[in-house]
């Protein structure tokens, strides 16, 4: 009895494990078919996303980025004219020189080519020759490692180097004749002030 109910089940057991067999493989090319099209997207989203930041490497410059830019040199110009005043402060006592070029003794064209050339700027000559350098400039618009030349019955006699300009003072640095390298405000100065004959901007 037992053994004719197995036979008569058999064929039904094995018609359910042929759906199991066929569902099984309908799943697996289900779950296939899912993880293509999951890639595919993938692929699609990295090739926008690769476009996009392609886009923006090279994408013009605003103007904020030309500002910030142009501020940036703003402020290493501002620096390297800072650096020069120091050097040229470093030398404030040495004795005036006639012809003196080092810092055993200067005399006023000495003392601005010797500065100048330790930021490697090359100012040669006498006084009359370094008026012929670099920028013209107003005195109001003179700034920090400019020149500033002065003149006696016409002719270029002196000059120093601009060390802080604000709204009612100008000091330089310079080597006079009588106290050697010193530190002046000349804005306002009765013996400097109506000497002043022009300002040039060698750093600019």
């Amino acid at each position: 009895m037992y053994k004719s109910m197995l036979l008569n089940l058999k064929p039904l057991i094995i018609l359910c494990l042929i759906g199991v067999v066929i569902s099984g493989c309908g799943s697996t090319r289900k779950y296939k078919d899912i993880s293509a099209r999951k890639k595919k997207e993938r692929k699609t989203a990295y090739a926008k996303r690769s476009a996009n930041t392609s886009k923006k490497t090279y994408r013009p410059a605003t103007s904020a980025s030309r500002s910030k830019a142009k501020s940036y040199k703003s402020n290493t110009a501002s620096t390297s004219r800072h650096k020069l005043v120091r050097s040229a402060m470093t030398h404030l006592g040495v004795s005036y020189v006639y012809g003196g070029k080092s810092p055993s003794g200067f005399d006023c064209s000495g003392l601005t080519s010797y500065v100048f050339r330790q930021h490697g700027i090359s100012l040669q000559g006498s006084t009359r020759d370094q008026v012929k350098l670099g920028k013209p400039k107003s005195l109001n618009e003179a700034e920090a490692g400019d020149l500033i030349f002065f003149k006696n019955k016409g002719r270029i006699v002196h000059v120093s180097i601009v060390a802080e300009n604000s709204e009612d003072e100008l000091w330089v640095v310079h080597s006079t004749s009588s106290r050697g390298v010193v530190k002046d405000e000349i804005l306002h100065s009765p013996y400097w002030r109506p000497k002043v004959a022009e300002v040039r901007g060698i750093l600019d």
